[in-house]
C-alpha cells in the first residue's frame, strides 16, 4: 500500500487537474456584457483562481519532475477572457 503521503501528493494532483479544467471550461464562455452578470463572471474566475492557488498551498511539497501551472499566466487568461487588462492580482 503506498504511503501516506505520496497518496496525498496524488489526491491532491487529481483535484488540481480537476481545478484547473473547470476553471478553463468556465472561462471559455462568451464574456457577459451587461455589468451585473460581467461582474458575477470575474467574481466567479477570481474564486476560480483563489481555489487553484489554495489547492497548490495544501499539496506536499513537490516531487522531483512535477510540474505546476503558473498563476500568472492562468491570470492573464482571465484578463483575456473578460477583457479587463487593469485588474490587480488580489483575491479580494
Amino acid at each position: 500500500m503506498p504511503d501516506e503521503k505520496s497518496f496525498l501528493s496524488c489526491a491532491w494532483c487529481d483535484y488540481l487537474a480537476k481545478a484547473i479544467k473547470d476553471y478553463h471550461e468556465f472561462s471559455a464562455q462568451i464574456t457577459p456584457m451587461e455589468a451585473k452578470d460581467f461582474a458575477l463572471y470575474h467574481n466567479a474566475c477570481k474564486a476560480a483562481l483563489g481555489h487553484i492557488a489554495m489547492i497548490q498551498k495544501l499539496m506536499p511539497a513537490k516531487e522531483k519532475g512535477m510540474t505546476e501551472p503558473d498563476l500568472f499566466d492562468l491570470l492573464e487568461q482571465a484578463r483575456k477572457a473578460t477583457n479587463d487588462t487593469d485588474e490587480d492580482d488580489s483575491f479580494d
